[in-house]
């Protein structure tokens, strides 16, 4: 049987990012665009956010915020989302390592190194006035040399109607990444090259055999209590500053996919979980440039 592997690649373009300078978030420009969307996140497979501040032994609860709501954390989608448009335009590779050791099978360490990523590295991302565009506007640190605020914010994302499935099941066994393995993660499958690219995970459908019979459980097996099903629902809020017409057209992209496409978050995206989609209220989000910011402003007469 031949072993597909449940993701793939996009592979880099031959030119480097395109580096410009960052507009600043507060200083805001006439031709650039300052707001609210207002979202939902909606589940095409079952979706598990496990609660990590328990025992490791302990049967896994889906995170929840203070008032004891179901939540996806809002730096997880911001970093789903940003996958996305580093793909879409072509930015660096903000999280990719090109070194290290990885594990062949539970005890066997396996060293890898691929070549220096050039100018597709994090790193090239040096100042305001050369930064790629996924940079501009998600932000980017560089040791002390260089603090740059992101242009977007994402708030948690909370469950709508508070219901999860509550059934105990126990996940397949989730393996590391084996970057070691040269045919899969080198560029066309070359040892001591560059990466394949940028690492994405196939949609399973909506029911993948994500689960095992308690039987087969090892002590490496996940064991979870509750998770969200298909066709629930999560409503974030993206706060967007002084971003351009493209940018803000290319974040609605990398937001709003196109049909038939999903968004991957959570646990188990190897095994079929975590399948999403995004759709934008329009009717209740608020967008303007700063002078439309006060145009419909009146004065309103009080008593006293």
């Amino acid at each position: 049987m031949t072993l597909i592997n449940p993701y793939n690649f996009v592979q880099l373009e031959s030119e480097e990012p395109d580096r410009s300078g960052y507009t600043g978030r507060y200083f805001l420009q006439d031709n650039h665009y300052s707001g609210k969307l207002k979202c939902t996140l909606e589940a095409l497979s079952p979706l598990i956010s496990i609660d990590q501040t328990g025992k490791e032994e302990q049967v896994k609860g889906f995170l929840r915020n203070s008032y004891n709501e179901p939540i996806l954390q809002g730096t997880s989608i911001k970093g789903m989302v940003r996958a996305v448009y580093e793909a879409m335009t072509d930015s660096c590779l903000a999280l990719a390592v090109t070194d290290g050791t990885s594990k062949k099978g539970s005890t066997n360490i396996k060293k890898y190194a691929y070549s220096d990523l050039g100018k597709y590295s994090n790193r090239e991302c040096n100042s305001l006035k050369n930064l790629c565009p996924a940079c501009r506007i998600f932000g980017v640190i560089n040791g002390d040399s260089l603090n740059c605020q992101g242009k977007v914010a994402f708030s948690d994302a909370v469950l709508i109607g508070n219901k999860l499935c509550l059934q105990l099941k126990y996940l397949k066994e989730l393996s590391n990444p084996k970057p070691h393995h040269y045919a899969t993660y080198g560029e066309n499958g070359q040892k001591g090259g560059r990466i394949a690219g940028r690492k994405f995970y196939y949609q399973q459908g909506a029911n993948p055999e994500y689960s095992i019979g308690k039987n087969k459980a090892t002590q490496r097996t996940i064991a979870i209590k509750e998770c969200a099903p298909v066709g629930s629902a999560f409503s974030f809020q993206v706060s967007v500053d002084n971003l351009t017409d493209v940018e803000l057209g290319t974040l609605l992209l990398a937001l709003e996919l196109h049909v038939g496409l999903g968004h991957k978050i959570g646990l188990g995206k190897a095994i079929g979980l975590g399948s999403c989609c995004i759709k934008v209220d329009r009717e209740n989000s608020t967008i303007t440039t700063p002078k439309e910011r006060y145009t419909n402003w009146s004065s309103v007469k009080t008593d006293g």
